[in-house]
């Protein structure tokens, strides 16, 4: 049985509300979160926060282009990685948000980090919603 995470306030600063529904977030997955249905797809496991407990990670694309840096930008050094577009509003609808900022003090696309927060457990059915939507920008 999945127990509901605790719902830490979220700062007003941090907040994703300066961003629209358009928006693009990208997501690095890993080779071994993959499933072979209608081709090879992202598993929903791929849209489910960390084992630690911190927010799945994403990073929007408009703010990367502003500090002159693209979606490759995302996957460089990650070899066995794919990467996948969906949108904000996509967020939105099933009822999460999006949280700017929490990368890695070392992270040079930091500025461009954002987490995605769920004031409950992230459930199999919202997660394969993604899964099934998403675009794939990189997929070796």
């Amino acid at each position: 049985m999945e127990s509901a995470q605790s719902a830490a306030p979220i700062d007003d600063a941090h907040r994703g509300d300066s961003l629209s529904d358009d928006d693009v977030l990208l997501r690095r997955v890993p080779r071994y979160l993959r499933v072979a249905e209608g081709g090879t797809r992202p598993s929903s496991n791929a849209f489910d926060d960390s084992p630690d407990g911190s927010q799945m990670s994403v990073y929007v694309e408009r703010i990367l282009e502003s500090i002159s840096k693209t979606y490759l930008d995302v996957i460089e050094g990650f070899d066995d990685y794919g990467l996948v577009a969906f949108t904000v509003g996509i967020v939105r609808s099933l009822g999460w948000e999006v949280v700017l900022g929490g990368a890695d003090e070392d992270d040079p696309l930091g500025p461009a980090h954002a987490g995605v927060h769920s004031p409950a457990k992230k459930t199999r059915p919202q997660r394969k919603i993604l899964a099934m939507t998403c675009e794939k920008r990189v997929w070796p």
